[in-house]
C-alpha cells in the first residue's frame, strides 16, 4: 500500500470550508441537496456506463463526481469515511466460507461463515 495516501476527505472538507458548505453538522435541507446531487451524478454516470460509444475520459469524470459527492455527504455529516472504508473493505474480504468457498446471489457476494463485521463504533 502506498505510504503517501491522498486525504480525499480532507480535500472535500477544504472545498466545503472554502465555499461555505456545512461541515459536521449539516441540516436536513443541505443533506437533501447533496443527496439530490448524488442521484443526478449517478444518472450521468449510468449514461456514460451504458452508452454504446463509451468515452473513458468522461466516464472517469462522472465516476469521480459521484465519489466527490459521497465525500461531500460524509463531510456534511462529520463522518471521516476513510478509516471506515478500510475496515469495511477488510471485512468484505472475510465474506467467504472457512473452506474457501463463497456464494453470489444476483452478483452480490453473500456473507459466509467466515464473515467478521467491521467495528466502526469508535468512528461515530
Amino acid at each position: 500500500m502506498p505510504t503517501d495516501m491522498i486525504d480525499y476527505y480532507g480535500l472535500v472538507e477544504e472545498f466545503c470550508v472554502k465555499y461555505d458548505f456545512p461541515v459536521g453538522d449539516a441540516g436536513e435541507a443541505h443533506i437533501a441537496s447533496v443527496w439530490d446531487g448524488l442521484n443526478s451524478e449517478m444518472d450521468e454516470l449510468a449514461g456514460e456506463l451504458f452508452d454504446d460509444v463509451q468515452d473513458k475520459e468522461n466516464l472517469t469524470k462522472e465516476l469521480n463526481d459521484v465519489l466527490f459527492l459521497c465525500f461531500k455527504l460524509a463531510v456534511a455529516l462529520g463522518i471521516n469515511v476513510e478509516e471506515a472504508f478500510e475496515r469495511v473493505a477488510k471485512s468484505n474480504l472475510t465474506k467467504g466460507n472457512k473452506d474457501g468457498t463463497y456464494t453470489k446471489v444476483k452478483g452480490k457476494l453473500q456473507k459466509g461463515d467466515a464473515y467478521v463485521a467491521p467495528d466502526l463504533s469508535d468512528l461515530v
